[in-house]
């Protein structure tokens, strides 16, 4: 199952912004890549959290920018 969601992700990633809240616990990423699956931009959207070290806490990906 974790194999075959992996196919879908983009294999490199450019982070197009990035954000750290003011007290510096949580992050956001927006990124941009090209899926594996039909060549075409997919973007993403990641937010992480500073436990001991960076952790992501969710994810998303669209064929749309948001």
């Amino acid at each position: 199952m974790i194999g075959m969601m992996a196919e879908f992700m983009p294999k490199s990633n450019r982070v197009l912004s990035q954000a750290i809240s003011q007290d510096s616990k949580t992050a956001t990423l927006k990124l941009v890549g090209i899926s594996t699956m039909n060549n075409k931009e997919t973007y993403g959207n990641v937010s992480l959290v500073k436990e001991v070290s960076w952790k992501i806490d969710t994810e998303s990906w669209s064929n749309t920018q948001k």
